[in-house]
């Protein structure tokens, strides 16, 4: 099943698209950062997705996953009916990969790369010219960022989710993504939307709960 869902499903949905010029978000949505840190975040989503055994891994399962990132959170999710639903603190950062594509030296093609270089062109893959894709925080729209990790030297365990003897193996991924500043307590909606991928139209919602109290 996981090979079937090579193209991750991040926050809601994983598709391949282009991400257009988004408005400008208010102040809490968004969190400028470099480049390098949201490929690095990036990585380390990827690290702990594949890095987890399946009894203890809950996409193996379908099931969605708020990934703790050092203190960020990142909602996970393989299963688009069953979008994420995270509870944090009020003074946590919220990582969204929209859509990311992942690419190991252990996987068969078409998310097979022997070297750095075919793995970045193996990831690549993910900005296919000619999609939209949309991130919108309770209404406001929240601009993505096009970023790739780092090559990362993945310890897969036995019983990994690649389903693959264990071993190291190095990977690249690329996406879309958003770092959202803490946002205040309550409900929020996070929105992605996607036109003309090749998974067809969607429209899917994740709900990030932020715990009362002092940040």
């Amino acid at each position: 099943m996981w090979r079937l869902a090579r193209v991750l499903l991040a926050v809601v949905v994983g598709v391949v698209v282009t991400a257009p010029a988004a408005s400008a978000a208010p102040d809490h949505a968004s969190q400028p950062a470099p480049d390098r840190k949201l490929g690095e975040l990036l990585g380390a989503l990827w690290e702990t997705a594949l890095e987890t055994p399946v009894p203890k891994n809950p996409l193996a399962a379908g099931e969605p996953w708020c990934i703790d990132l050092d203190g960020v959170v990142a909602p996970f999710t393989l299963d688009p009916a069953a979008p994420p639903t995270c509870t944090v603190r009020p003074d946590t950062s919220i990582f969204v990969a929209a859509v990311t594509i992942e690419c190991s030296t252990v996987e068969p093609p078409p998310f097979f790369g022997s070297d750095e270089a075919e793995l970045r062109e193996c990831a690549r893959a993910v900005d296919v010219p000619g999609s939209t894709l949309t991130l919108t925080v309770d209404g406001e729209a929240v601009p993505l960022t096009l970023v790739e990790t780092p090559q990362l030297t993945i310890d897969l365990p036995e019983d990994n989710i690649l389903g693959v003897p264990p071993q190291q193996a190095f990977s690249v991924a690329a996406g879309f993504v958003a770092l959202l500043r803490p946002l205040p307590a309550g409900t929020h909606e996070l929105v992605i939307t996607g036109t003309g991928t090749f998974l067809g139209d969607f429209t899917n919602v994740t709900t990030i709960v932020v715990e009362p109290g002092c940040s």
